[in-house]
């Protein structure tokens, strides 16, 4: 259970520091955006978990353990290492590279900074902006949910625990947002890495 409960205090994490973000800006998350941004991260963490049970099934158990390994390393070291993914991504941006596809831009642009999410500018988070920020977030949720799926673990109880943590992430940080001033929350992103990579080589054997 203390496997489940560090995953998804992971996974979560993102969700926290946006929220402190969007709290330090005054931008508001109604309670029914926080519901779906919690709902959209834990549907995209299940059908990873679907599609880890399908891979597991066609291999044995010790090439998924060390597949689900490799994964959790790999997405420790690209969470402890998210600030200098995001400062190229901006210095990619700035370029005004063109692109046809608006929505990939859109995507980057959320991705470096999550509060762009807030389309319109009102300081008010409105259903559809959820959307493209629970999006964002679930990324990571998306990997590792692959890396956690290849461990034989009860898709129930973490499917439930990560709605559940997720939505009081979103709550926390936001009030805690509005209280402090915290500019450089981005720079905690490692704790996240951290315990992926804990995850990881715990399943070493």
């Amino acid at each position: 259970m203390i496997h489940v409960l560090l995953f998804v205090v992971a996974i979560s994490l993102d969700s926290f520091f946006v929220a402190l973000a969007y709290g330090n800006k005054v931008i508001r998350i109604p309670w029914a955006c926080s519901i779906v941004i919690a709902l959209i991260e834990t549907f995209i963490l299940a059908l990873a978990i679907l599609f880890a049970n399908v891979i597991q099934g066609c291999i044995p158990v010790s090439i998924g353990n060390w597949l689900g390994c490799i994964l959790f390393l790999l997405i420790g070291c690209l969470t402890i290492g998210k600030q200098v993914i995001k400062s190229l991504l901006q210095k990619y941006r700035d370029q005004t590279v063109k692109i046809a596809y608006r929505g990939v831009m859109l995507a980057i642009d959320v991705y470096v900074d999550e509060t762009k999410a807030d389309l319109d500018g009102s300081k008010y988070l409105s259903m559809k902006e959820s959307i493209v920020l629970a999006l964002t977030l679930s990324l990571d949720a998306c990997v590792s949910g692959i890396a956690f799926g290849l461990y034989h673990v009860s898709m129930a109880s973490v499917i439930s625990l990560q709605f559940i943590i997720s939505f009081l992430m979103l709550t926390l940080g936001f009030a805690i947002g509005l209280k402090m001033n915290m500019k450089h929350h981005d720079s905690l992103s490692w704790i996240s890495g951290c315990i992926f990579i804990i995850l990881g080589l715990s399943r070493l054997k």
